[in-house]
C-alpha cells in the first residue's frame, strides 16, 4: 500500500512516502516499522522506489514491537526478582507484568507485619496493595504484632494459603481477633492452607475456632503446637469436611483417643447436636480450667471478651445454656467413657478396646475421613498399634504415613498397615519393630513405592529377603543405620528393578561387592548374562508359587540412579570410582565426603 504523510519538521514541507510491506515465504507480514521506508516525496523517483523494493529483508523485530502476548511467555521464564526488574523498563512491559496474573501463580510473598509504627503501615499497605494488583494468593508472615495480619484481609483480598510457621509470639488473641474482623466478610471462604507449624502458644481454642470459620482447609499443619490435645482432633473431624493432608507432628498430648476422635470413633451424637455450644479450654493465669463460653462473662479478660463476641454475632438464636444443662452433659459424656469410651494405653497394656460402641449412633457420612491422603503423626510418643487399627478401618484412601519416632509401635501395626491398599509411602523411621513386623506385609501393597527404615536397628537382610518377593514396586527405600550384609543387597540387585533411589549410611556390614553388583547390573546391555536369565526364573517360580502375575524382566535393566553410602567404613572410594569408569552406568553414588 501506498501512503503520503505530512512531515512535522519545518525545513521539509513535501509530503513522505512509505513503500507497501513485504512477505515473507510463509505468508506472514512484517511488523510495522515506518523508521526504516520513510523518504520524501520529492525524492520519490524511480530509483528510489527501486533500491527500497530491493532492500534486504530486516535481521530482526524490536522488543517494543512484539504483542503482550508473546512478552509475557517471555517473561514467564525470568525469575522472580528479574521479573519486579522487568515491571521498571517501560510502560508497556509494567502492564503486561501486572496484566497477566498467572505470571505470579506460584510465588509467595513473604512480609514483615511487626512494626507498629505509622510510616511502616502506610508502606505495609502499599506492598499488600502491590500483591493484590499481582493477584498473589500464597503469603507468609515472617512476625506480627497485634492486629496488624488483619491488614491482608482488607481490600477484599482472598488468600488461598497462609503460613504462620515459627510465629513465637501468635496467641490466642490474635487469632480470635483475625476471625472476628473478617468472619462476616467471607474472607475465609478461599482459604485451603494453613501452616501453624511451631506456633507453642496456641491452644485448642484457637483451633476450635479455625476449624469452625475457615472450615474450607484441604491442608493444615500444626506441627510443634505442643498445648494442642485430643479435644482438637474432634473439632478437626466435625468441621474439616474437605481436609486431605493433616500434619501432628511433635503433638505430645495427643494418643490414641484423639486419633479415634478423628476417625469418628467415640464420639456422641449429642455433642453433635449441640456443636454450637463446645467446651473450650479458656487459659487463665492459675492454671487451665473447662468452663462454657455463654454471653454473661466478664469483660475483664481480653480472651473472653472476644469470645463473646463471636458467640453473640453468629449463635443469637441458640441461647445461653444453663448450669443444669452442663451437669446433664458430664453425666453423659461420663456415662459414655464408662461404657465404651477408650482409656490412656501405655507400653505394658494392650488390653485397651478402640471399637465403636454399639450405643452410639453413627455420624453422618459428611464427618467420615475417608478422603484423607496424608496423615503424620511423627514423635507422637503415645500412639500405639490401637491407632494404626482404627486408621486402617477409617481412612480408606490414605496414600502418606508417617510414624516415625513413634516409640510404642511394634511389629502388630504391620497387620494393619497391610490394609491399607492404596498407600505409596511408609516411614517408620527409628521405630521398635523387627523383621517380625515387616514379614506381615504382602501384595497387598502393590502401590507402595517409598518405604523408611531408617535407623531401625533390628532390620537385617530378612526384610530384604521379603521385599524382594512381594514389594516388587519399590522406587525409594532408605536403610541407613541398619543390620543389612551384601547378601541382602545382592537380592535386591536381582529382583527390585523398579529401584531409583537407595540409602544405605552407616550400614558397616556392606562391602564394595555389593555396590559393584548395582553398578553392573544397571549398566546398559543389548543381551541379558545367564546370572540375570537364572534371577529370572527363580523370580517367576516364586511368583508362580505365590499365586502372582508379573512380568520376570523389564524392558529396561534397571532404573537405579543414586546410592547413598555415607559413613560405611568398608567402602573403599577408589574402587568404585574405578568400577564407575569401567562401565556405562550412570549412577550417583553419595560418599559423603
Amino acid at each position: 500500500m501506498n501512503e503520503y504523510f505530512t512531515s512535522l519538521s519545518s525545513a521539509a514541507s513535501q509530503p513522505l512516502y512509505y513503500p507497501p510491506f513485504k512477505k515473507r515465504n510463509h505468508g506472514h507480514y512484517y511488523l510495522y516499522q515506518p523508521h526504516r521506508y520513510v523518504t520524501s516525496a520529492g525524492e520519490n523517483n524511480g530509483n528510489t522506489v527501486e533500491a527500497v523494493q530491493n532492500s534486504e529483508e530486516p535481521q530482526g523485530t524490536q522488543m517494543s514491537a512484539l504483542y503482550p502476548e508473546i512478552l509475557a511467555i517471555i517473561f514467564s521464564y525470568l525469575p522472580l526478582q528479574d521479573k519486579g526488574r522487568a515491571c521498571q523498563v517501560c510502560r508497556k512491559w509494567y502492564n503486561t507484568i501486572y496484566q497477566y496474573k498467572s505470571l505470579w501463580k506460584n510465588i509467595e510473598a513473604k512480609i514483615h507485619l511487626s512494626n507498629n509504627s505509622y510510616s511502616n503501615k502506610i508502606i505495609m499497605k502499599n506492598i499488600i496493595k502491590s500483591i493484590v494488583k499481582r493477584n498473589i494468593t500464597r503469603i507468609q508472615i515472617l512476625s506480627t504484632n497485634n492486629n496488624n495480619i488483619n491488614l491482608l484481609f482488607k481490600n477484599n483480598y482472598m488468600i488461598r494459603s497462609l503460613n504462620l510457621s515459627g510465629l513465637y509470639n501468635l496467641n490466642d488473641n490474635i487469632i480470635l481477633n483475625l476471625i472476628i474482623v473478617n468472619v462476616n466478610l467471607n474472607k475465609f471462604n478461599h482459604l485451603t492452607h494453613l501452616n501453624l507449624s511451631l506456633c507453642k502458644l496456641l491452644t485448642d481454642n484457637s483451633l476450635m475456632y479455625i476449624c469452625k470459620f475457615m472450615n474450607r482447609l484441604t491442608d493444615l499443619n500444626v506441627s510443634g503446637c505442643n498445648s494442642i490435645s485430643n479435644n482438637s482432633l474432634l473439632v478437626i473431624y466435625k468441621h474439616l469436611s474437605e481436609l486431605k493432608h493433616l500434619n501432628l507432628k511433635s503433638l505430645w498430648l495427643i494418643n490414641d483417643i484423639g486419633i479415634g476422635y478423628l476417625c469418628g470413633v467415640g464420639v456422641d451424637l449429642e455433642e453433635e447436636e449441640d456443636s454450637k455450644d463446645i467446651s473450650f479450654m479458656i487459659p487463665r493465669r492459675g492454671g487451665v480450667s473447662h468452663s462454657r463460653l455463654n454471653s454473661s462473662t466478664s469483660s475483664s479478660n481480653n480472651l473472653n471478651e472476644l469470645i463473646n463476641r463471636i458467640d453473640s454475632s453468629n449463635s443469637r438464636s441458640s441461647g445461653v445454656q444453663t448450669g443444669d444443662d452442663n451437669s446433664n452433659r458430664n453425666e453423659t459424656q461420663e456415662r459414655s467413657n464408662a461404657e465404651g469410651a477408650p482409656s490412656n494405653v501405655d507400653n505394658n497394656s494392650s488390653n485397651s478396646n478402640l471399637s465403636v460402641n454399639p450405643l452410639v449412633k453413627s455420624l453422618p457420612r459428611k464427618y467420615l475421613t475417608s478422603h484423607l491422603e496424608t496423615l503424620i503423626l511423627q514423635d507422637c510418643q503415645r500412639i500405639t498399634d490401637e491407632s494404626i487399627k482404627i486408621i486402617s478401618t477409617s481412612m480408606t484412601s490414605l496414600k502418606h504415613l508417617n510414624l516415625s519416632f513413634c516409640i510404642n509401635v511394634s511389629d502388630n501395626c504391620f497387620k494393619y498397615i497391610n490394609k491399607m491398599p492404596h498407600l505409596n509411602e511408609l516411614i517408620l523411621r527409628s521405630c521398635n519393630i523387627t523383621d517380625t513386623g515387616i514379614e506381615y506385609l504382602n501384595s497387598n501393597l502393590d502401590n507402595l513405592t517409598t518405604l523408611d527404615l531408617c535407623f531401625c536397628e533390628s532390620i537385617t537382610d530378612r526384610t530384604l529377603q521379603h521385599l524382594c518377593v512381594y514389594i516388587l514396586n519399590l522406587k525409594h527405600l532408605y536403610l541407613s543405620h541398619c543390620h543389612i550384609s551384601d547378601t541382602g543387597l545382592s537380592r535386591i540387585s536381582k529382583t527390585l528393578f523398579n529401584l531409583e533411589n537407595l540409602y544405605l549410611g552407616q550400614c558397616h556390614s556392606i562391602t564394595d561387592a555389593s555396590i559393584i553388583q548395582f553398578i553392573q547390573s544397571s549398566a546398559l546391555s543389548s543381551e541379558p548374562s545367564a546370572d540375570h536369565s537364572r534371577s529370572d526364573s527363580e523370580l517367576s517360580r516364586r511368583n508362580e508359587s505365590n499365586g502372582r502375575l508379573c512380568s520376570s524382566r523389564p524392558d529396561s535393566e534397571r532404573r537405579l540412579k543414586y546410592i547413598d553410602v555415607y559413613g560405611c567404613k568398608l567402602i573403599n572410594y577408589n574402587v568404585l570410582l574405578n568400577a564407575l569408569a569401567q562401565s556405562n552406568s550412570t549412577i550417583e553414588i553419595n560418599f559423603g565426603l
